[in-house]
């Protein structure tokens, strides 16, 4: 899909929704195995979609979804760091439990996914695109599987943005213009993703699509790259002292030296993360399409969700790896024809860990499921028949299974605590926010002492969370040689 198919596509906006919102679509004639097909980004931020409302940012393929699927505003990941995370939704499980610790663990070849479970309820299933299980060799029971690694790309900087890049005290903010997006690994992952669709459409089957888009490098084809003007983007306010209340963050924000971005720098690398998510959502509507063309989208559940979210600027921030909700919230869009509302937007709180039993019991694919999933089942909940989560739980740098993580968070209806067992001072260690009266996580209640129940109630379910969690039943392994960086102190 070039820029001027996708400006037409988007031009559809969100606000008419052809079957009325939370109304069901009917049922289709072959309703009765659903084949399912996963659509994964990289670091999308969840505030970041014309169906949530952006002023800016043009989503029209997952506008799409969320219009005839039901999309979740308060979906949470199960760690804001790609390879954790990524394991527990193929696992149903905690980090601490399936033992990828961190970016540079290991997954073991041995740990029962989603894969395998699928599989033996009689799909064909296949992964194409990203894992990061750090153990390419093995397939974790899918019947193909593709890394999509991208092959001789060519690609050429913008001059202008290759100073703002090069200015940076970071690194890793870099984006490049694609001159064969189809060789990129996005564009590899969608063309194997649709032709593996159409040599098994008509087997029961189970896709899981994984791009790496928005993620940076922010590169993309050249009309998608410059679809953004830094210069009339919105830019969100800097606060002074936002964050010397809250450890993680500031510590994060500290290492990296990112208080040397400028206002120019934040809007050159923000316009070119939308690009980047708008050739992202490109290729999304490529997916959709191609059930469309095979016929196939009235028996195929769909999901969209990301690993985890990016800061983009946020409070002066990048990146992910901490507990706000432009990090640890995740987009989440089901749709399935004749079953679940379309058009629908639940505030139900639901985690990563949920959705691999989840999807086996709306595909009618329950049977065998592991029976130490720590995930829940919340299928009536996305049908819009019963509720989701109480609390839910995110954790980043785990050491050991049994010792508390560097960050534990636990969001409730009303409040977001945050835990930081290490940072030195005591009045570091907890973080409250009422998200309720206060969204953009401005104000830390922790300290005063109005709030010292609330704040006693939310540890006290942090220990029990962390108490409850399972040991790996394989020893993590981290790879050789690679060095993760911290800012523990």
């Amino acid at each position: 899909m070039n820029r001027r198919e996708f400006l037409k596509y988007s031009a559809l906006g969100t606000a008419s929704l052809p079957f009325g919102a939370g109304g069901l679509l009917k049922a289709g004639p072959q309703a009765q195995r659903w084949n399912i097909l996963l659509i994964t980004s990289d670091e999308h931020n969840p505030k970041m979609l014309g169906c949530g409302g952006h002023p800016v940012i043009k989503t029209p393929a997952i506008d799409r979804l969320a219009r005839e699927g039901t999309m979740f505003t308060r979906a949470y990941c199960a760690d804001p760091i790609c390879a954790p995370t990524r394991q527990s939704f193929i696992t149903g499980l905690y980090p601490q439990e399936h033992g990828q610790f961190s970016n540079s663990h290991v997954f073991n070849e041995h740990m029962r996914t989603w894969g395998n479970h699928f599989h033996d309820n009689g799909y064909v299933t296949a992964a194409i695109g990203k894992l990061h299980n750090n153990n390419e060799r093995f397939h974790f029971g899918f019947d193909y599987r593709n890394a999509a690694n991208g092959r001789d790309v060519k690609r050429h900087w913008d001059p202008e943005d290759k100073k703002a890049y090069d200015a940076s005290p970071d690194t890793r903010f870099s984006g490049t213009i694609l001159d064969t997006p189809e060789r990129d690994h996005d564009g590899t992952v969608v063309d194997d993703s649709i032709r593996w669709l159409k040599e098994n459409k008509d087997k029961l089957f189970f896709l899981h699509a994984s791009m790496v888009k928005p993620h940076w490098p922010w590169d993309a084809p050249n009309d998608f790259y410059h679809m953004y003007d830094p210069a009339r983007i919105d830019y969100p306010k800097q606060i002074a002292g936002d964050l010397d209340d809250d450890w993680a963050p500031r510590e994060i924000y500290q290492t990296w030296h990112w208080d040397r971005i400028t206002e120019q720098m934040h809007r050159v690398y923000r316009a070119r993360y939308y690009g980047s998510l708008s050739w992202l959502d490109s290729n999304v509507g490529r997916l959709l399409d191609t059930l469309d063309e095979l016929k196939l989208a009235d028996r195929t559940l769909v999901l969209y969700f990301t690993d985890h979210g990016d800061m983009a600027s946020e409070k002066g921030c990048w990146l992910k790896s901490v507990m706000f909700d432009a990090s640890a919230r995740v987009p989440l869009i089901f749709r399935m024809p004749g079953v679940i509302p379309a058009g629908r937007k639940t505030s139900e709180i639901i985690n990563h860990v949920d959705l691999f039993p989840t999807i086996a019991s709306l595909a009618g694919a329950q049977s065998g499921l592991p029976s130490n999933l720590t995930g829940k089942d919340y299928s009536q909940c996305v049908l819009g028949k019963g509720r989701g989560r109480d609390i839910s739980f995110s954790v980043h740098e785990v050491r050991k299974w049994d010792a508390p993580p560097q960050q534990t968070m636990a969001r409730t209806d009303r409040w977001k605590f945050n835990w930081y067992p290490y940072a030195e001072n005591e009045r570091d260690r907890y973080v409250l926010y009422d998200m309720r009266n206060d969204p953009d996580e401005i104000t830390n209640l922790a300290g005063r002492p109005e709030y010292k129940k609330v704040v006693s109630e939310h540890q006290e379910a942090v220990h029990s969370f962390l108490a409850s969690l399972k040991k790996p039943p394989y020893d993590p392994v981290k790879m050789a040689g690679k060095k993760k960086h911290t800012f523990a102190r």
